[in-house]
């Protein structure tokens, strides 16, 4: 019995340690119906302007950063379904029409 429980042990062990270097062969988003690779790139761009919370994004405006704030001080348009948690944090834009 114990043989068989070893064997168990093992199986799953491998199955753990190689399941993640599998995984990191192609990136989570690669399954997607659609491609993302146009919004990883802008993500990627390292001047990325900074807008505040609140704030209206321009038209035309590709990827920005948006500066959060305590979850507590925005109003978020939609009450989201769980509470905030002390330290969390949360931003919102305007979208120019």
């Amino acid at each position: 019995m114990m043989s068989g429980s070893r064997a168990i042990l093992t199986f799953g062990l491998m199955v753990c340690c190689i399941g993640p270097a599998v995984a990191e062969d192609a990136p989570a988003c690669a399954s997607f119906a659609w491609s993302v690779a146009r919004d990883r790139t802008a993500f990627a761009a390292t001047n990325l302007p900074l807008l505040a919370s609140g704030s209206t994004l321009p038209a035309g405006t590709g990827a920005v950063q948006v500066a959060l704030k305590p979850a507590a001080d925005v109003a978020l348009p939609v009450q989201s379904e769980r509470m905030a948690k002390p330290g969390d944090l949360t931003g919102i834009l305007d979208r120019a029409d």
